[in-house]
């Protein structure tokens, strides 16, 4: 009999071990509560740095800090490229606005060039 209460509890264990699902708030760890929390800011595009910091200060040895460290250098190294990328596109748009200028510098110097020869030609045809 106490063979098969054990068998029954050992298959609940299992059973339960395999819903899936959110715990309640207070079976959660408070370091994963943390680093959700973090998470949650960040998807709405507030600030989630402090609480990141917060979680990795408080539980500096926590799985979910290090990810909360990993996900901020790699969010940090995100917006550095962004930043990079916006003002490579700024001096694109500088130096299209130079060429822009260039090319009409040389369309109206080809024209002049093209009246000076007219004119070259002109006088040479009064010489004769």
């Amino acid at each position: 009999m106490n063979l098969r209460l054990l068998y029954y509890l050992c298959f609940i264990v299992l059973l339960g071990g395999c819903v899936s699902g959110t715990y309640p708030a207070f079976l959660t760890p408070p370091d994963q509560q943390l680093f959700v929390q973090g998470v949650d800011e960040m998807a709405e595009g507030r600030d989630y740095k402090a609480t990141f910091a917060k979680l990795q200060e408080t539980w500096p040895d926590s799985p979910w800090s290090r990810q909360a460290g990993e996900i901020s250098s790699l969010l940090e190294r995100v917006e550095k490229q962004q930043k990079v990328i916006d003002q490579l596109r700024r001096d694109r748009a500088a130096e299209r606005k130079k060429n822009r200028a260039l090319r009409r510098k040389i369309e109206k110097l080809e024209s002049e060039r093209e009246k000076l020869r007219q004119l070259l030609i002109d006088l040479e045809k009064r010489g004769r």
